[in-house]
């Protein structure tokens, strides 16, 4: 899930690569200016920077969507079955994937996007 940002269309492995390269094949009569180096160097602090950033936003969304959905853990809802039937259930479990937050329905697993509606567990049978 979490991957080096792409600065430019470069990433860091490759931009580190770039770097070394750089400076094994720099001309020892012509060495580059050592400013030239500092300013690479902060931006490949920079691009580390960003990834481990980067990665704390992942990890703080996936808790943030599992804090929304343990609201609903108990709760019943309509929701739209694979078969395409509109099904109410108990929402029984609640789990973060690649996909998303799913939760477990009645013994079927369901996408938050399958949801329609939260219900009153009272009114339900009621007209």
């Amino acid at each position: 899930m979490n991957t080096a940002p792409n600065v430019n269309g470069v990433d860091k492995g490759q931009y580190l690569n770039l770097l070394v390269a750089q400076l094994q094949n720099q001309d020892p009569l012509k060495p580059m200016d050592q400013q030239e180096q500092v300013a690479q160097l902060a931006q490949f602090s920079m691009v580390e920077g960003i990834d481990r950033l980067n990665t704390r936003f992942d990890q703080f969304f996936e808790l943030q969507m599992l804090g929304n959905g343990r609201n609903l853990l108990g709760s019943t809802v309509e929701f739209q079955s694979n078969n395409g039937l509109t099904e109410t259930g108990i929402v029984e479990r609640i789990s973060a994937e690649d996909s998303g937050i799913v939760l477990t329905v009645n013994g079927q697993t369901v996408t938050m996007d399958q949801v329609a509606a939260l219900v009153n567990s009272a009114s339900i049978g009621t007209p």
